[in-house]
């Protein structure tokens, strides 16, 4: 069983549409954390940040916001992954502990 660790994958245009953001795409980066509760060895998003077009400042979303609105454009983007299975095969192979 593979053994993933914590890493950044950066997405361009992310449709949100299908999981109530019609018209919305993200692009940024998910920052990926290891799971191992219960002794599942896999990974899960930890959070997203989207950068504004000065590249400095940023919007980060996370399922533990203060704010509805940011945990609920979490939860589409962490949907939106999910969903896609190409996507999450490059995260995997990202996140992937490599031998030593």
């Amino acid at each position: 069983m593979p053994k993933f660790i914590a890493c950044s994958y950066e997405i361009e245009s992310l449709d949100l549409t299908a999981f109530g953001f019609p018209g919305m795409s993200f692009t940024g980066e998910v920052h990926i954390e290891p799971d191992h509760t219960l002794d599942n060895e896999d990974w899960f998003i930890e959070s997203a940040t989207a950068f504004y077009e000065d590249g400095e400042t940023s919007m980060i979303y996370r399922s533990r916001s203060e704010n509805d609105v940011d945990r609920v454009i979490f939860s589409a983007i962490r949907a939106a992954v999910l969903a896609d299975q190409r996507l999450c095969d490059r995260i995997d192979e990202k996140a992937r502990e490599k031998d030593e």
